[in-house]
């Protein structure tokens, strides 16, 4: 089992790659928002606070970052997952765009923003080519539903 797992994340690691990189990354975003240190005490997460708490942000960006990855375990390994995959690169997507928007609105020029706009044009990507990837599924198995009707 074991060696299916890993075979099957080694040939989609490729294709992935930004994929699996962002998904780690709100998992760790996640992870160390939910230590003690109180990370939004910092003026450029203010926009992120009023929001929703500290807590609250370390819970979503931990969970969706830990589901996403099981996500693209499973899509690799197992079977597809294409829709999953598309709907969890959708809401990093949001993740990444409030942690940019709340960096430009504190009005200070920031290195962040240059990276941030960086994650979230990637994360932009994932969506585009795991929608592309679950609408091109949908189609096959139109089509091998269609090609079974007309057989029987």
């Amino acid at each position: 089992m074991m060696l299916t797992l890993v075979r099957g994340i080694t040939s989609h690691f490729r294709a992935r790659v930004t994929e699996w990189a962002l998904a780690g990354a709100l998992f760790g975003w996640g992870y160390i928002l939910k230590l003690p240190s109180p990370t939004f005490d910092q003026p450029s997460y203010g926009e992120m606070a009023r929001f929703a708490s500290e807590d609250t942000w370390g819970q979503v960006c931990f969970w969706v970052g830990l589901v996403r990855i099981v996500a693209l375990i499973v899509n690799g390994s197992i079977r597809p997952s294409y829709h999953l995959r598309a709907v969890l690169a959708f809401f990093s997507c949001f993740i990444w765009f409030q942690i940019l928007i709340g960096l430009i609105k504190v009005g200070t020029v920031s290195t962040g923003i240059a990276m941030y706009a960086v994650v979230f044009a990637l994360e932009v990507y994932n969506v585009i080519c795991a929608f592309g990837d679950a609408g091109k599924s949908d189609r096959q198995a139109a089509e091998r539903g269609a090609a079974k009707n007309g057989r029987e």
